[in-house]
């Protein structure tokens, strides 16, 4: 009899272990699956805000050309950069892409488009300073997470 109980333990540690492993590995196996979700989501981001930026100084550059030459070349160059800005900007830099294009198509002179390129140029930095933002207050709430609930919660004056 005491060697069927000290099977019946084995067997029962046995288990203990298999379960622990099982446990262990899962929790493992859904933490790399987390992980790489939120890299990969950084990095989208990251490719974003690179191609946005990117995107938006070949439109300022096809501007800065089209005002120079007035040439039929330039000009395409520079409505085919606002085409590349527009597949990731923001409504309002659309909105103004869109001013710009129409105002350099119907051959207004440059001083009638400094005003809208100019506000163009304030609507692009500000779109890439909202990437910057974003990743400055995601980095402080994870360090200060007390401070930013109480930030949610104070009240106006």
């Amino acid at each position: 009899m005491p060697s069927e109980i000290t099977v019946n333990l084995n067997s029962a540690i046995n288990w203990v272990d298999l379960l622990s492993l099982a446990i262990t590995s899962a929790v493992t196996i859904i933490a790399l699956f987390v992980g790489a979700r939120i890299s990969r989501s950084a990095s989208i981001k990251d490719h974003n805000r690179k191609f946005l930026a990117q995107s938006f100084a070949e439109v300022l550059a096809g501007y800065s050309l089209w005002i120079d030459t007035r040439d039929r070349r330039e000009t395409a160059r520079f409505f085919a950069a606002a085409e590349k800005a527009r597949l990731l900007c923001s409504p309002e830099t659309e909105f103004l892409l869109k001013e710009l294009e129409n105002k350099i198509a119907s051959h207004y002179s440059a001083e009638n488009c400094a005003g809208t390129e100019s506000r163009l140029r304030k609507a692009m930095r500000a779109e890439l300073e909202s990437f910057e933002n974003d990743k400055k207050r995601l980095y402080h709430n994870k360090r200060h997470p007390n401070r930013a609930k109480d930030q949610q919660h104070r009240p106006t004056d």
